[in-house]
C-alpha cells in the first residue's frame, strides 16, 4: 500500500507514461525519483486504484480507524499477517496501527486503508 500519492496522481503517471512521455520528465514535474516513478507505475498496472489512496483527504489519520481495525480483527479473527496481505502492507506497519494508543510505537492508521480493509473482508465473506 502506497501512501505518498493518490490514485488520481498515479493514474496521471500511467496516462502520462503511456502517451509516451518519458519518465525523467515526470521526474523533473513531481520531484520524485524514477525508480519510485516506475513502482507506482508498475503497482497501479498490478492493482489498480485499490493499491493508493483515492485523494489527499483520504490520507487523513485518526486514532478511530485503529478502534475499527481492532474490532474488524476481532471480529473476523484476522491476523496482522492477513490484515498485511489484504493491505499490501507490511506487518509491522499493522502491528503499529493495532498497538495499544499509549504505545510508544502507536501509528495512526490513514482512512483510505480502513477503507479498504473493509472492501477486502467484504470480498472474503462473499467468496465463503
Amino acid at each position: 500500500m502506497i501512501e505518498d500519492v493518490s490514485a488520481a496522481e498515479v493514474r496521471e503517471f500511467v496516462r502520462k507514461a503511456k502517451s509516451g512521455l518519458p519518465i525523467k520528465v515526470l521526474v523533473h514535474e513531481h520531484g520524485i525519483p524514477a525508480t519510485r516513478i516506475a513502482k507506482y507505475i508498475r503497482l497501479y498496472g498490478k492493482f489498480g486504484d485499490q493499491f493508493f489512496p483515492p485523494n489527499k483527504s483520504s490520507m487523513g489519520r485518526s486514532v478511530h480507524n485503529n478502534r475499527e481495525l481492532k474490532r474488524l480483527v476481532a471480529k473476523h479473527g484476522l491476523s496482522r499477517g492477513q490484515v498485511a496481505d489484504m493491505l499490501g502492507a507490511s506487518p509491522n506497519t499493522v502491528k503499529n496501527w493495532l498497538r495499544s494508543e499509549s504505545a510508544v510505537n502507536h501509528t495512526l492508521m490513514p482512512t483510505y486503508a480502513l477503507d479498504l480493509i473493509r472492501i477486502r473482508v467484504a470480498e472474503v465473506l462473499e467468496d465463503t
